[in-house]
């Protein structure tokens, strides 16, 4: 079940400073459903002709509509599932709130988000008599911030099984850059058609919305 998560925006406070920040995490059931993703997502690089290195970004994309609508397309292909905050940082405290503030809530929310989709794995493995203890991946977008990754491996690895008490459903929480993953950059696409759900436009997230976890919004 890896996880892999994807932020847009930023935390500063600057006049050219983005409004909000929001961070977005997929979850995929297994890593064999990871590379079946990777791969029709490869395809479609192919038969787009685009370059072998292109990478999909859901801000890259947008004098191409066409190429956003095809990638969604082909990641709904596959199971996957999605969760979101968005932080607003015109509003009350979150207007001077520092950086590791705005990082813990983002992750908190989406780990909550997330929580009864592990916990719902875990508890299917056990009916099914192939329990073993959860141990899941998580890999972030690297944006070079080794105290945005240990925010999030915390918060992540807070998240306690349901079954052997005190123990994590997550195991490794590592940085992986987006160029050689697939999977980051659907992170990244998902991140951004919730951005611009959020803002008005709709036109990527309901491509994808029934794969929609929740949405978080603060305040």
């Amino acid at each position: 079940m890896p996880t892999f998560i994807d932020e847009s925006g930023d935390t500063g406070h600057e006049p050219d400073s983005a409004i909000h920040f929001r961070l977005a995490a997929v979850w995929v059931p297994t890593q064999d459903a990871a590379h079946a993703c990777r791969e029709s997502i490869k395809k479609l690089r192919r038969d787009l002709r685009l370059p072998e290195g292109y990478e999909f970004k859901f801000s890259k994309a947008g004098s191409h509509p066409e190429r956003r609508e095809a990638f969604f397309r082909a990641a709904m292909c596959h199971e996957f599932r999605f969760a979101a905050v968005s932080v607003d940082k015109r509003e009350g405290e979150w207007r001077t709130a520092d950086r590791g503030t705005i990082h813990r809530a983002c992750a908190v929310a989406v780990a909550a988000t997330l929580r009864s989709t592990y916990l719902a794995d875990e508890d299917a493995r056990v009916a099914a008599g192939k329990y073993r203890p959860l141990s899941e991946l998580v890999v972030v977008d690297d944006n070079q911030d080794q105290e945005f990754l240990t925010v999030v491996r915390k918060k992540f690895r807070d998240m306690s099984s349901g079954c052997r008490p005190g123990a994590s459903l997550v195991g490794k929480v590592k940085f992986r850059g987006s160029g050689p993953d697939e999977m980051i950059q659907l992170a990244d696409m998902v991140c951004g058609a919730v951005a611009a759900h959020l803002d008005g436009d709709s036109t990527c997230y309901r491509l994808i919305a029934l794969r929609d976890l929740g949405i978080t919004r603060i305040p």
